[in-house]
């Protein structure tokens, strides 16, 4: 391709097929196309589009490259199969969506093991959980949980699974 004009084919393609100057959308849409699906599945892998939180491979990117000192919560949520037969799978994701949301300014929130395990990562080392429990009694959902602190320089993966170790 010319330097000058990128999206143009070369002069010799002329003497090809009659074409010179004309520019090469092709090669464009399709690096275009690339970018989008990238994107996209990028997105699919670290998000959880039924809970609008992160998947666990995305949690555990995201802490790996921005845990330093936090505080880490391990929440395995209370029936949730029940609920999910009295109320309809759509009604229980619903619920699950607007507490995720309102507490998401103050936490990163993952999946961690199964769909009623869910991480909550905050930097404020004096959090407790009582923040959590309330949103959650708005929506009469109940956990039991486990905290931990994670220092910086340890492997922020190994402690998600001795948390998840400790629940099962």
């Amino acid at each position: 391709m010319s330097s000058r004009f990128p999206y143009f084919r070369d002069s010799w393609k002329h003497e090809l097929n009659g074409t010179w100057g004309e520019p090469d959308y092709r090669s464009h849409k399709l690096n275009k196309i690339l970018e989008i699906m990238n994107k996209k599945l990028i997105n699919t892998l670290i998000k959880d589009r039924y809970f609008d939180i992160y998947t666990r491979n995305g949690f555990e990117y995201l802490m790996e490259e921005a845990c330093d000192n936090a505080k880490l919560y391990l929440l395995d949520f209370d029936d949730v199969r029940g609920m999910n037969k009295e109320l309809g799978y759509t009604k229980v994701n619903d619920i699950f969506k607007k507490a995720f949301t309102e507490l998401k300014s103050d936490y990163v929130i993952g999946r961690a093991f199964s769909g009623d395990e869910i991480f909550f990562h905050t930097f404020k080392l004096t959090d407790e959980i009582d923040t959590i429990r309330n949103v959650c009694d708005k929506y009469n959902l109940t956990f039991d949980y486990i905290e931990q602190f994670h220092r910086n320089g340890y492997d922020i993966k190994t402690t998600l699974e001795k948390m998840i170790e400790k629940f099962h």
